[in-house]
């Protein structure tokens, strides 16, 4: 898919329950302390790094680090909520 692409699949999953989604990539990093943040990473890696700065320093007031990774190839009925977190 393309960039664009991979934004059009993030707002199937979640425009309707999440104030914005952010970046572009495969990998959604999915922030549920609240309501949802969702932020798109090219590559596992950086979606990794980036999950693994907020699980440390909170991503907002309030975190009850309900962080997961969602490869946005995988089925709709993937979603994160569905599913264990990938670690």
């Amino acid at each position: 898919m393309t960039a664009k692409s991979w934004v059009r699949e993030a707002n199937l999953r979640w425009a309707k329950e999440t104030p914005w989604i952010n970046g572009d990539g495969q990998f959604a990093l999915v922030a549920r302390c609240g309501k949802p943040i969702v932020t798109l990473w090219p590559t596992r890696a950086a979606a990794e790094r980036q999950k693994a700065a907020i699980d440390k320093d909170e991503c907002t007031k309030g975190c009850v680090r309900n962080h997961v990774i969602v490869d946005l190839d995988l089925p709709l009925d993937n979603k994160p909520d569905k599913r264990p977190p990938v670690r």
